[in-house]
């Protein structure tokens, strides 16, 4: 597989369809006045930022104001787990 050179990327967002499918229905139900949430992880590198952006781009983009909240942890780390889950 090639690699990208570090601080490259394509303009193109490919490779995720499932991912923003299921973003689309939490957005739709937020719509709604359902409150939702999306858990988004995975490892180092595999593109969890880059989803992540394109997210936050795509719902700025939408007719309806959203709020979205962002965090970053290592829910690995049992005892962590709970604090970081309650933040949200």
């Amino acid at each position: 597989m090639a690699v990208m050179p570090e601080g490259i990327a394509s303009a193109r967002f490919v490779g995720r369809e499932a991912a923003f499918t299921r973003l689309a229905t939490v957005l739709g139900g937020a719509a709604e006045g359902r409150a939702g949430t999306l858990l988004v992880s995975g490892t180092a590198g595999i593109g969890v930022t880059r989803f992540l952006n394109e997210a936050a781009r795509r719902i700025g983009e939408l007719a309806e104001p959203m709020t979205v909240l962002r965090g970053a942890g290592d829910l690995i780390d049992e005892a962590n787990r709970p604090a970081f889950l309650t933040a949200f």
